[in-house]
């Protein structure tokens, strides 16, 4: 097996654990911005490098192969458009912006979870 594949994953992991950090300190929005879209980028490009290999996960139950990586690839890019449409965000309360971020990722991430679950 070759965890490698795992990377998409992986990276917005954490992501997700960054912004979930970030709830508990509340740093400024413009700080924000610049972690949400090097994460972003950062998962966008794990999901370029791992893109055309395949391998199967825990118990045969997810499968890394090229639909899946297509499908991280244009999640991510969406993930990526949202981020940079939505800076600013001007209609969220200033506590509430993290949560934005975390929530953004945390479904981003389900999404990859499901392109990749061979059984619902």
């Amino acid at each position: 097996m070759d965890f490698f594949l795992l990377l998409p994953e992986c990276a917005l992991a954490a992501m997700i654990l960054m912004f979930f950090a970030a709830t508990l300190a509340k740093p400024r929005q413009a700080v924000l911005e610049g972690w949400a879209s090097a994460g972003a980028l950062c998962v966008f490009a794990a999901a370029w490098w791992t893109y055309g290999r395949s391998g199967l996960f825990f118990h045969d139950v997810y499968e890394v192969d090229t639909f899946s990586q297509t499908f991280k690839l244009i999640l991510s890019l969406g993930l990526i458009l949202i981020l940079w449409m939505g800076a600013g965000l001007r209609g969220i309360t200033r506590h509430l912006r993290p949560e934005y971020y975390l929530f953004l990722s945390l479904s981003c991430f389900g999404l990859f979870v499901m392109t990749s679950a061979v059984e619902l």
